[in-house]
This record gives structure tokens, C-alpha cells and sequence, in this order.
């Protein structure tokens, strides 16, 4: 039997919680490092409390008008004075008015939480404004301007993320019904990102030195706050639940020099103070087996190795090791676990797990579930790991880019049993391991330099004279090996470009098992936002090409994507699937491509047999103020007929009454109706007819 190690990488952070004041509606509060005190508005008493080292409250400042948000520059601390429209500074050696700005005109309601930038301006939301106002003071003379006006309602806490340059913000309530967390860029605030979440009632936002993003919320009834975390600057994932079962958790506020997440709970009254060195959280970068072919074959043993990092500190007092699956035994079930030492990491190579396994009937994913211990908390993370032989060869080159999610995820909702191999840790991967899979998914994403080696090409090439069958995928792959016999004689392509100028648009060639009927917008919506320099490549003679550049017409359309079928098969494409746009399409590309690469069905036979079809492609771009391209694709040639229409039905315009060939091809519409005149703006149809068949399509104009 043999043995071999598994590496995890996890981040563990626990929650204890500390003391608690009483408070009459506390809403915000701040760190002043110069006196080691906390400072908190008191709604309830219209007054600033200051909390000292030694856990004595006592009155900063009182008579302020609906005191809610504040916020520390220099050495002054700032408060939104509410429905009184201004906002006050008071020093913070004699607690004495330093500042009364008010915001002018109708539009400021309730002046809400303040924040700061490196430039010497101070900004304050505006909760009941309609516009969802930001207003910006210019310290130096006291000058006012509105920042923002972004139309989104009940705009609450807000907070200037320095690492970005951003100001962030929550709305408790929006026009559209969604609660929000929104990014501004401070140079051009036209520039939003936008969250929807689930959380209702959104107060505070704040930001910790690692880049983590904490939100609080109220839910929708007493007891139901929360506070939940967006990872490090990532607004894409969904935010983790830190604490909950909290009543009106309002101003969150994080003090970077002892580690603490302050909650004001405003229905309460009460403060929390929790130390973030014990918040929840933890991170699984992935499991590697020490081991010639980084496999846990039936019948052999593995010590399971997992390391702890840890931002700030923990002391850790029992790990355990589960696995429901009948093919796995696991000794000891719990172990012991070292110290953390704050900042740094530790693992349990002196007292592993070992894992062993039976004989098995396939190759599957084995569910394991380790959970740490501490003081009477526990956190439990779940994962998994590849058990046998077979199923897919999942190869990540990427030069130690993060971008294996979107394949394991790919491959996962596409139902495949795979094996995650990562070249950048362990180099190329051994002629052993490769030959043991027909089926391998190889992606370098952006990687430049050596995206394939010549000893990743001689794998390769001895894996494809055996009968294996290869997906290749990354944008700098023909710019790198375009000139190597490798690039024709087994991806069967001709390098034509480094790069792809036009617009990052790919369509599938009509009628091909893989491409027909889809449309791909690189690096938009969920797709990878780095898809900046796809290359240009025909295929050989002996090899099909599958996807082209928009809006070239076929059969000059240049290429993106190749297949190639004889003794082995190829998928090449010259752009990453990880930028493809969205997740149902990766899936539906990378099922196509898989099932392609396994059916062995000539190619030719294939598409003769599938019937005649039009296809159409959502315009881009859409929304459109000036003019937009409307794609279609023919299998054969026939009349085509794009008229334009609005939203009653009335015909707006005919864009094209002519026949054209086989291929895809594009017109363009500028907004304009028959007698040439600028449209409103607001929704509109297309309808194409050909071959037969009528598809509709909707757009919106910008004005």
C-alpha cells in the first residue's frame, strides 16, 4: 500500500465575542488611537459617548441634532447631523465645535454616515434624498459639491476603500425593490459597480486591512440583523454570514489597530466589540497528493496534511476528520492541533490524518468534512477529493493566475468526474499520469511566457499519438508556440495575429457539433475581465473551424477555435473559457466539447444531418446610444428579411430585404426609423426571417 501526503491551505478565524455597554440607540463609532477610546453617537440622547480603556462611558459632546454617523480625520471627529442638514466637527482634545457645514438646497433630508479620502475631502450620505445623494466638503474651504446622484434610494452607511479608491456604499431600500452595496470610483463616479443582495434593511459598510467588505443589515424583523462579508474586494461572490441573531445592528465601524469589529446595535442598545483575530472564516486553496501521479488509487493510504493560516492569531484545540463515503477509512478521527502564531501559519504534519481506501468500481469524488475546535466554538468546512482512476485530467497552467474556478465549476455542472492538476506547483505533469486519462482539459488562461513548454508539448504529443483526446484553451497560446511544428501538427492550426483588435465578440460556425448557435461576449457579465489580447488562428486543411471574430462574414471570418478529429481528437481554442460570459454557456460549451471529444461521430456526416436553421445573436452593444450590430447566421442561402419594431407592434423600420449566403453577417442600426429620424429611447424588437423560420429579438436604445 502506498502512502503519499495531501496538502490544504485553509485561512481559520473563530468567533468569541467581548463586552457590551448599554447604550440608548447607539448608531456609530470610531477609534481614537491618540486617547486608546472609542467614540459612539447616542441617536437616543442626541450626544457622543466616549468609551476609555478601562470601560467607562461618559459624555465627548451633547445637544446635537439627530447624531448619527462619525468619522475621525486628524484632529477632529465629524457627525451627520440627520433631518438638521449640517455636518459638525468637534476637536477631539477639548470636545468643543470645530466645524458646522450645511448642506444647502432641498434636496439633503437626513445627512446620514461620513467618510474620507487622501485629498483632504470629506463625504456624507443622504438617506431620504431621492436622488441617493453623496455630497463631498472640501476640508480645506469648506466648500460643498454633490458627489453622487445615482438614483439609488436610501443611501445609509458609506466608507472610502483607499486600496481601490472607491467609495462604498449600502442602501437600506432601492427603487427596484433590491437591498444594495455599491462601489463608486472617486475619479468618475459615473463608473458603479453594483451588488444585489439578500440581506434587507442595509446600515454599515466598512472595509478591513485585507480587503474584506463587511455589510450590516436589520432583516426584516427585531433580531433578525446580521452582518455578512464580501472576500477581498469581490463583489462577484456571495457574501459569507459573520454574525447573526443581531437587533438593529447599525454603523459598523472596524478598528485596524486592535483588530476589532465594533456593531452599535441600535434596538439593543448595546455595543459589540468582536475580535476579528476569532471571526469565521476560512479559505481551501486546494489538495495536493506528494505522489508520482497525484492520485488516491483503490487500495492505498495518504496522510492528510492540511496548514492553518492565520491573519491574526488562534489557538486551535482539536481537528476531526469525517468522510461518509464506504471506500474511505480515516485514522485517527481527531488530532490535536498547534498554536497559530498571529500572522503567521501552522499544520499538523507531526500527528496526519491517513486516509485509505478500498477497492472501488469507478473513479468518483470522495465528500470529506474537517472540523476545528476552540473554546467551545466550532467551524466545520466541507471538500472534496478525487478518488480512482478515470474520469477528466483537469490541468491548470496558468502561471499561479486564480482562475481554476471557472473550469472545476465548468466541468462540475457539466456532470464530469475530474482530476485537478496544477502545473504551475508541480510542473508538467508525468507521461504516467497523463496517459492514465482519454479525456484531458488543459488551460493556460493569460499566462504570456511558456504557456507550453517543450516538455508540456512532448506529453502532449506522446499523449496524442497513444489516442488521447485534448482541449487547449488560452489567449496567448499561438503568440507563445505559433511558430513550433507542434501548433500544426497536433492543435492543427496556422497562427495569423497576436491579437484579436476588434470587438470581443465570438460566434460558432452554423451547423458545427460544437459552435452552432453560439454567441460569446468575452470578458462581460461573470466572465474573466481579463480577456484582452485573444489571438487569431485558422485551421489546417485536415482540421474545422468551430468559432470566428464577429462581425466577419464566413468563410473569411477569422478564427478562434478549431477541432480536429483522426487517431486522436483536438480542441483548440485560441481565446480562455474562462472568459466566456457567462456560466450557463462555459457549461454548454464545455458539454459540447467533451461529448465531441468522446463520440468519435465523423464530422462531416454530423453536419450534413442536422437540418437547416437560422440562427440569431443578441445585438451588441445593448443598451446602444449611437448604433448597434444585429448578428445572424444561415446554413443555407435564402432571402432575409430584419425589420425593427416597438414596443406596441408599430413596424419602426425595414433593415435589410435581400438574400444573402450562407454564414453569418450583420447590419447595423443607427436609431433611426424609415424617414431617418433618431428613435425615442426605451425597448424595441427585431425580427429576422430566413429559411423558413421567424426568430424575434429585443433591445434598448439610450438618448
Amino acid at each position: 500500500m502506498k502512502r503519499c501526503k495531501i496538502f490544504v491551505m485553509i485561512l481559520i478565524l473563530f468567533p468569541i465575542f467581548g463586552y457590551a455597554q448599554q447604550y440608548n440607540n447607539p448608531e456609530s463609532a470610531v477609534f481614537d488611537s491618540a486617547r486608546d477610546r472609542y467614540l459612539i453617537s447616542n441617536f437616543g440622547e442626541r450626544a457622543i459617548l466616549q468609551l476609555d480603556a478601562n470601560g467607562q462611558l461618559s459624555y465627548f459632546a451633547t445637544n446635537i441634532v439627530e447624531c448619527i454617523g462619525l468619522h475621525i480625520v486628524g484632529n477632529t471627529v465629524y457627525v451627520g447631523g440627520g433631518t438638521g442638514r449640517s455636518v459638525r466637527g468637534f476637536d477631539l482634545d477639548t470636545g468643543q465645535e470645530a466645524m458646522n457645514v450645511h448642506i444647502p438646497g432641498t434636496a439633503a433630508q437626513r445627512l446620514n454616515d461620513p467618510t474620507s479620502d487622501n485629498d483632504g475631502n470629506l463625504y456624507i450620505s443622504d438617506f431620504y434624498s431621492g436622488g441617493g445623494e453623496i455630497y463631498k466638503i472640501q476640508l480645506s474651504d469648506q466648500s460643498v459639491t454633490t458627489f453622487f446622484s445615482g438614483g439609488f434610494h436610501g443611501i445609509n452607511g458609506i466608507h472610502y476603500d483607499s486600496e481601490t479608491d472607491r467609495i462604498l456604499a449600502v442602501c437600506a431600500y432601492h427603487n427596484t425593490g433590491d437591498y444594495t452595496v455599491i462601489s463608486i470610483n472617486r475619479e468618475d463616479p459615473s463608473d458603479v459597480l453594483v451588488a444585489d443582495v439578500g440581506p434587507t434593511g442595509l446600515d454599515g459598510v466598512i472595509v478591513d486591512e485585507r480587503g474584506n467588505v463587511y455589510f450590516s443589515s436589520w432583516g426584516g424583523a427585531a433580531g433578525q440583523g446580521a452582518i455578512h462579508r464580501f472576500p477581498i474586494h469581490d463583489f462577484s461572490a456571495t457574501p459569507e454570514l459573520v454574525r447573526g441573531n443581531l437587533n438593529g445592528p447599525a454603523d459598523i465601524f472596524y478598528d485596524s489597530v486592535n483588530q476589532v469589529l465594533v456593531t452599535p446595535n441600535f434596538l439593543d442598545h448595546t455595543v459589540d466589540f468582536t475580535d476579528c483575530a476569532q471571526i469565521g472564516a476560512y479559505q481551501i486553496e486546494q489538495i495536493y497528493l506528494d505522489d508520482p501521479d497525484y492520485i488516491l488509487e483503490p487500495q492505498e493510504s495518504a496522510e492528510f496534511v492540511f496548514r492553518l493560516g492565520n491573519y491574526w492569531g488562534a489557538s486551535i484545540a482539536t481537528a476531526s476528520l469525517t468522510c461518509s463515503d464506504a471506500t474511505v477509512s480515516i485514522q485517527p478521527t481527531q488530532i490535536e492541533f498547534p498554536e497559530i502564531p498571529a500572522g503567521g501559519s501552522s499544520d499538523n504534519s507531526s500527528h496526519p490524518f491517513v486516509i485509505s481506501t478500498s477497492s472501488m468500481e469507478e473513479p468518483h469524488l470522495a465528500y470529506f468534512t474537517l472540523t476545528l475546535s476552540l473554546n467551545g466554538e466550532q467551524q466545520e468546512m466541507d471538500f472534496q477529493f478525487f478518488l480512482g482512476l478515470g474520469g477528466v485530467l483537469l490541468v491548470d497552467d496558468d502561471d499561479y493566475a486564480e482562475y481554476e474556478s471557472y473550469y472545476l465549476n465548468a466541468l462540475g455542472d457539466a456532470g464530469e468526474i475530474y482530476h485537478y492538476y496544477d502545473a504551475s506547483r508541480f510542473g508538467t505533469p508525468s507521461q504516467e499520469l497523463i496517459s492514465r486519462f482519454t479525456e484531458t482539459v488543459w488551460f493556460t488562461e493569460d499566462a504570456e511566457d511558456q504557456t507550453l513548454t517543450q516538455e508540456d508539448m512532448a506529453r502532449l504529443a506522446t499523449y496524442l499519438n497513444g489516442g488521447g483526446h485534448l482541449f487547449l484553451t488560452g489567449q496567448n497560446i499561438g503568440d507563445d508556440i505559433g511558430g513550433d511544428a507542434f501548433f500544426a501538427d497536433y492543435l492543427h492550426a496556422t497562427h495569423v495575429t497576436d491579437e484579436w483588435t476588434g470587438a470581443p465578440l465570438i460566434l460558432g460556425v452554423p451547423g458545427d457539433p460544437i459552435g452552432d448557435d453560439i454567441f460569446i461576449q468575452l470578458g462581460t457579465e461573470d466572465g474573466a475581465q481579463y480577456q484582452t489580447l485573444p489571438s487569431v488562428m485558422e485551421p489546417t486543411q485536415d482540421a474545422q473551424k468551430i468559432f470566428g471574430y464577429f462581425p466577419q462574414y464566413l468563410p473569411q471570418m477569422e478564427g478562434c477555435g478549431v477541432r480536429y478529429e483522426g487517431e486522436y481528437r483536438v480542441v483548440y481554442l485560441s481565446y480562455s473559457l474562462g472568459g466566456v460570459n457567462t456560466s450557463d454557456l462555459r457549461v454548454e460549451l464545455t458539454t459540447r466539447i467533451m461529448q465531441f471529444l468522446r463520440q468519435g461521430v465523423g464530422v462531416e456526416q454530423e453536419i450534413q444531418e442536422l437540418p437547416p436553421s437560422l440562427t440569431i445573436q443578441q445585438n451588441f452593444p445593448n443598451p446602444f446610444r449611437v448604433s448597434t450590430e444585429i448578428g445572424f447566421g444561415l446554413s443555407r442561402s435564402d432571402r432575409v428579411k430584419i425589420q425593427i419594431y416597438d414596443v406596441s407592434g408599430r413596424l419602426v423600420r425595414t433593415l435589410l430585404d435581400e438574400t444573402r449566403d450562407p454564414g453569418f453577417h450583420s447590419v447595423t442600426w443607427e436609431g433611426k426609423d424609415a424617414e431617418n429620424n433618431t428613435v425615442a429611447p426605451g425597448a424595441y424588437f427585431y425580427s429576422i426571417e430566413a429559411n423558413g423560420e421567424k426568430k424575434i429579438g429585443q433591445m434598448t436604445t439610450l438618448r
